[in-house]
């Protein structure tokens, strides 16, 4: 081939803007003698491929064939030339016969593919059936490679099938896609399509020189400036400069559509810029890939094209209408191993892919396997290939569902948020989530820390608060993260200090329609927003209008009452009606229905319910709804979650949960202390020690020294001193003491005072309440004095030899008679009766004495 210098690039650019029918006969001429250079420097058979097609898609079929010395030359010189002047019909018709013998002459053929030249060409075809199997193009290409390692033209094609991160093993070394079209250049520099190749993939280094894309791209042009995709590199690259003229991306890709408006791949380009005028005709960037699917290119452009169309949200190729996702699912059904459309498949929230199905997770999973797959068996230079990027994206999708399985390891939402960080350092967002969960250490790779900012270390522990301030610095637009940091109070952003209302009206400014703004700036009284004023209820308001089903914001909006909300007018049972209808989540559910049955019930679904309902609704959304076990423990009893609850079993929930106020649980120990104890996380308590668990939370509660009393008395974990109640903890309160605190408290518990006096003597322990000392006699006269049905203590009574009761002063024998009234009225019946016979024994007399007299 002849040498670079022999073909300028600038000529060529002074051509760009024009169609090749204009440039006429003078580049006919140009790129014929371009094919008979070729020929004669016997180049690659691929560019020769390249320059016959060039000339047949632009109608030069009959011009080549009118220079039959193009096909003589190339049958004396290149056999598997002049073979691809036959298959593109080049060949005079006075030398067709001819093609058979070209074809004789590479000694092979596709059934017995012995020599190099003959694999490579099975390889270009796109695979080939023999030796009793299938060979793939890249095995093709080992095959050719493995005959003769100087064939530029196989490593070429070797790297076109290595792509997707695949690799090759030849010659005892693992090689990718970049390499191999390195190799192809360092034998064959003037390998135009090569050039262009290594350029689409970063740049390299070739024969000890270093490449960046721009300079790939250009060599090709050197060596062909008609090369079309050599343009488009270009045109991705925003255009270059040479010799002091400027071209802009968008002159690179007009002048490739005009050499070339059949390669999709321009057509993809033209999209990921998107879109542009071609003859004329205005395409947007999905007519762009719309346009590039239905030239129908190659898998590679096709699956990229498909995937590029989904992030468009999708579009119409030849009639048929395909949705986001389905485009996510046709290109990785073409090139399954395209972790940057698994993860945006996982966006999509996954999808069925031969006949498989994918959820989100398992979508993010193999995005993060087949990337973390290619950083461990190869070297790369991943600023070349943005895979770090992808990566966190797919880790950070992974954590917005929770976290998932990498590997077989789980990794939690903020482990997958740290490994988002791990690949890119300057990740908003999932700065902001992490902020959401508290934040932590997080680490950086090398690559990543070229982007932090001045104080940000690998390693370093980083605060919530810290997490929002960094994620607003590396995006000011990201309203999720100013308004995490309206909810720490505020932050410094770049040596600003902002305050909590700015921060969530920077938040709503930078994103109008989201929500959490208004709700966040609803919590600070309104503020400003695009210089104009919003209330409070104004801003709730806007968060509700927004999003119908903000909880948080129905939740303020039912905690002021309700409102005028739209044309609907609500009163604050009619808003939690509306929130029971609406809440997904159990726990704020659960505490909806308890608000509605503080308020008598209401309705739900179109059905009435009553408190006690809404109670029970509460609690099978979450059996920790303490405000329900509250006002359930006072019912006969009930069945929740297919479980039935005694009053005792409500009370032994509530002692279990961890926000009840002390109040109310006080009062549910000393309930279990009447029941005679309870379970208590799978242990059983007796009385006497739920009624001190009750006098440790409110140690003036009479009722439970009462019950203290009853079981004996008890050793209080507390100290507590009022008036003659003086209690140490680690000390025995023994009954009396404990039966008279009680009276201390309340002195109108006629049982209590019953109790103290039946209370056995302790030496040395004086019944004393309210400063007097009270014998067992005084104790029953101040039972009886607020009970006279008290039996029990007029028998007592009656023990101590009678006393005074409100004002009476009562024998031991009538306060017996009042303990035991039926013994009473017994003996007055016998006398009675007594008495009876006595009158009837002196009528009996008086009849006898008038029988003696009559007889007389």
């Amino acid at each position: 081939m002849a040498p670079a210098a022999d073909y300028p690039l600038f000529p060529a650019l002074q051509e760009i803007g024009k169609t090749s029918e204009q440039l006429g006969l003078d580049f006919q001429e140009q790129v014929l003698d371009r094919l008979w250079q070729e020929i004669q420097y016997q180049a690659e058979a691929q560019q020769i491929h390249w320059s016959l097609r060039f000339l047949k898609e632009h109608g030069l079929s009959e011009t080549v064939r009118e220079r039959g010395w193009f096909f003589q030359h190339a049958f004396e010189k290149n056999s598997y030339a002049a073979s691809l002047f036959c298959d593109f019909d080049m060949v005079p018709e006075s030398n067709v016969t001819l093609c058979d013998q070209a074809r004789g002459k590479l000694g092979a053929s596709y059934d017995n593919p012995q020599q190099a030249y003959m694999w490579n060409r099975i390889g270009f075809t796109g695979g080939h059936w023999t030796w009793n199997r299938w060979w793939t193009p890249q095995q093709s290409y080992e095959q050719a490679l493995d005959r003769d390692p100087n064939m530029a033209a196989a490593w070429n094609g070797l790297g076109e099938t290595l792509k997707g991160w695949k690799s090759s093993f030849l010659m005892g070394r693992t090689v990718l896609e970049p390499q191999a079209y390195v190799h192809s250049l360092n034998i064959n520099p003037n390998f135009t399509e090569a050039w262009t190749n290594l350029g689409d993939v970063g740049g390299g280094t070739v024969q000890a020189v270093e490449y960046d894309r721009e300079h790939c791209y250009l060599k090709a042009l050197m060596i062909k400036p008609e090369y079309a995709l050599a343009w488009r590199g270009l045109a991705e690259l925003g255009g270059f400069t040479y010799k002091d003229i400027s071209y802009s991306a968008s002159q690179c890709i007009d002048h490739a559509l005009k050499l070339d408006p059949s390669d999709p791949k321009i057509w993809v380009t033209l999209g990921k810029m998107g879109g542009g005028t071609v003859d004329f005709n205005e395409y947007s960037k999905q007519q762009c890939l719309q346009k590039a699917l239905e030239l129908q290119g190659d898998g590679g452009v096709q699956s990229h094209a498909w995937m590029l169309l989904g992030s468009v949200g999708g579009g119409t190729v030849n009639g048929t209408t395909y949705g986001a996702q389905e485009c996510f699912v046709k290109s990785l059904e073409i090139c399954p191993d395209e972790a940057a459309t698994w993860q945006k498949l996982g966006d999509e929230g996954g999808g069925n892919v031969k006949n498989q199905q994918y959820s989100a997770v398992q979508c993010y999973t193999r995005a993060i396997e087949m990337l973390e797959n290619m950083f461990n068996k190869h070297f790369v230079n991943p600023d070349k290939f943005s895979n770090f990027r992808v990566n966190g994206s797919a880790w950070m999708g992974l954590g917005d569902l929770g976290g998932g399985s990498v590997r077989g390891i789980w990794h939690d939402a903020k482990t997958c948020y740290k490994a988002a960080l791990w690949n890119q350092a300057n990740f908003s967002h999932a700065w902001g989530k992490l902020g959401d969960i508290g934040g932590g250490h997080v680490f950086f790779n090398d690559l990543s820390t070229k982007s932090l900012y001045p104080g940000m270390k690998s390693g370093d522990s980083y605060t919530s608060k810290r997490c929002r301030e960094i994620a607003v610095t590396f995006d000011v637009t990201n309203a999720d993260a100013w308004t995490g940091l309206g909810w720490e109070d505020g932050g410094d952003v770049l040596g600003t200090h902002y305050e909590k209302a700015q921060c969530f009206i920077n938040a709503a400014e930078r994103d109008p329609d989201y929500p959490p703004a208004w709700y966040g700036l609803f919590t600070v009284g309104g503020g400003a927003v695009d210089m104009k004023a919003y209330s409070a209820d104004e801003a709730l308001k806007q968060a509700l209008k927004l999003d119908p089903g903000y909880t948080d914001a129905w939740l303020a909006f039912c905690r002021q009452g309700g409102g005028q909300l739209g044309q609907t007018m609500y009163t604050k049972q009619a808003c939690l009606s509306h929130l029971v209808d609406t809440v997904k989540d159990k726990k704020v559910l659960a505490d909806t229905w308890s608000q509605l049955a503080d308020l008598g019930g209401g309705t739900a679904n179109g059905r009435s319910l009553n408190a006690t309902e809404c109670y029970l609704k509460a609690l099978e959304m979450d059996l920790g709804n303490m405000n329900a076990w509250l006002n359930l423990c006072d019912t006969d009893g009930f069945t929740v979650q297919g479980r039935h609850y005694s009053q005792k079993n409500c009370n032994e929930q509530l002692v279990e949960l961890k926000d009840t106020p002390k109040g109310a649980l006080a009062d549910a120990w000393l309930k279990l202390g009447n029941a005679n104890g309870g379970m208590h996380f799978g242990k059983y308590l007796d009385g006497r020690t739920c009624y001190l668990k009750a006098l440790e939370l409110k140690p003036d509660s009479a009722d439970a020294w009462y019950g203290l009393g009853k079981w004996g008395g008890g050793m209080p974990s507390f100290s507590f001193s009022r008036g003659a109640i003086d209690v140490t903890a680690g000390k025995w309160v023994n009954q009396i003491q404990s039966f008279c605190y009680s009276l201390e408290l309340n002195s109108e518990n006629a049982d209590a005072w019953l109790r103290l006096g039946s209370a056995t003597d302790i030496p040395g322990q004086e019944r004393i309440v309210a400063g007097q000392n009270f014998t067992k006699g005084n104790c029953y006269e101040q039972a009886l004095g607020y009970d006279l049905q008290l039996k029990a203590a007029w028998s007592g009574l009656a023990k101590e030899g009678g006393g005074t009761v409100m004002g009476t002063d009562y024998s031991a024998e009538a306060c017996a008679d009042k303990a035991n009234p039926t013994a009473v009225s017994s003996s007055a019946q016998d006398a009675s009766s007594t008495a009876a016979n006595v009158t009837s024994s002196a009528q009996d007399v008086s009849s006898t004495a008038q029988g003696l007299s009559s007889t007389a």
